[in-house]
This record gives C-alpha cells, structure tokens and sequence, in this order.
C-alpha cells in the first residue's frame, strides 16, 4: 500500500498484554549499523503504555543488533 494511504508504517507488529491488543509498533533493523529502531509506535485507544524495553532487548538480540533507538 502507498504511505499515503498507510494508518500505520509499512512493517508493524502488534504490542499484546495477555490476550489483547494495546498497541503497534514498527521496528527496523539497520543490517549496516547494526541498530534496531523503533520507527513508529501507536497504542490503541484507552490502553496504558506498557514496558517495551525486555521485548525489545529479545528481539534486538535475535537482529544481531548492537544497539537499540527508540
């Protein structure tokens, strides 16, 4: 879909706590510089942010990222 008509970013993952939906987030991993970016974050109507960071770490790591940028 073109980023015109895009609500979201172009590759976004969902944020669950238990069984729902809070969020969605997009993260990219720059294989060059070895760093894991969070290009977008949206959390859904009425839910409180929750703690990003361990997951993350998790998935930073799973990258090979050297670094984490929110």
């Amino acid at each position: 879909m073109p980023a015109a008509k895009r609500e979201y970013g172009y590759y976004v993952l969902p944020i669950l706590h238990g069984d729902r939906l809070v969020g969605r987030i997009e993260p990219v991993f720059d294989r060059k510089e070895k760093v894991l970016r969070v290009q977008g974050l949206w959390w859904q109507p009425g839910e409180k942010p929750v703690d990003l960071e361990e997951p993350l770490a998790s998935l930073g790591a799973f990258l090979g990222a050297e670094r984490i940028e929110r």
